[in-house]
């Protein structure tokens, strides 16, 4: 075994009753169950000298816990830490995370950059108010209907073709879907949230029949807020609402559109009137 530096002896003792800063290197995991009064566990940014973090080590009333790029598969231990309401395990090259369907007490869970495609495992943790699976292989998140409290679901960059399961989500305020393979989502309409279905499959026109939508490539979606990526049927030309405030009205499967601010900032306004459109790409 390397033996510590005094400066690393130095950072542990500091960092007893604190997050443990990106300064210090592990070289053991034991030397983690000395800080008994730690709640905060970031291991994003520390150099880890073992092939795996041994969860066990860790002190019993760790809260919050973060990992990042350690290319353990298995998390066998995180079920036994009964105090544990954050977990966040990115870029791990996780492809079997069924240990973590015992871990009912998480209220917060970030598992992206992995590469799992079974979420089975999660439908266990129904205390989860705030679920992050972006850039994971997932194609069926149907299993994830019995987490009813969510209020924040990402599944961007995914491979998912139905989210009808989220009706029953009542208490979901925010559904990232970006970059996916969806095709139809005219149901979220009903719904009352904050929805992004950028880079998706959408088409049908017919889903957004009635409605108006204000786009606005300069600012985060949110509610009422969609991105288009509008194609002619009868040309190859795309116009891509990148850095434009456009308002899209959508009447008798005819999309009328202007533009309110084009991309080279001009004052100039125009307005296109035009038929033969469809949505290729759509988010709000």
């Amino acid at each position: 075994m390397t033996k510590m530096s005094d400066y690393d002896q130095k950072m542990i003792s500091q960092y007893k009753s604190k997050v443990v800063d990106r300064a210090l290197k592990i070289y053991e995991n034991s030397e983690l169950s000395s800080l008994q009064f730690l709640e905060q566990l970031d291991l994003v940014f520390l150099q880890i000298w073992r092939s795996a973090v041994c969860l066990q080590e860790l002190p019993a009333n760790v809260m919050s816990l973060v990992i990042s790029n350690c290319s353990h598969e298995k998390l066998s231990q995180i079920s036994e830490y009964n105090h544990l309401s954050t977990f966040f395990a990115l870029n791990c090259n996780l492809k079997d995370i069924s240990s973590i369907s015992s871990a009912i007490f998480l209220v917060k869970l970030n598992m992206s950059g992995n590469l799992f495609t079974d979420t089975t495992p999660l439908s266990t943790l129904t205390r989860l108010n705030d679920l992050t699976l972006m850039q994971n292989k997932i194609e069926n998140a149907s299993p994830l209907q019995s987490l009813v409290n969510l209020v924040h679901l990402d599944l961007s960059v995914n491979a998912v073709l139905d989210v009808s399961f989220v009706l029953r989500m009542k208490k979901l305020k925010v559904l990232k879907l970006r970059k996916n393979k969806i095709s139809f989502a005219r149901f979220l309409l009903r719904m009352e949230l904050d929805v992004d279905l950028g880079a998706n499959c959408i088409q049908d026109v017919q889903d957004y029949k009635k409605k108006e939508w204000i786009i606005d490539g300069q600012r985060e979606p949110v509610k009422d807020l969609i991105y288009f990526k509008l194609k002619a049927v009868h040309s190859s030309q795309e116009l891509i609402c990148k850095k434009q405030r456009l308002q899209i009205v959508v009447r008798n499967n005819e999309i009328k559109r202007r533009i309110l601010f084009i991309i080279d900032e001009s004052s100039v306004e125009n307005e296109i009137f035009g038929k033969g459109y469809q949505i290729i790409h759509a988010g709000w």
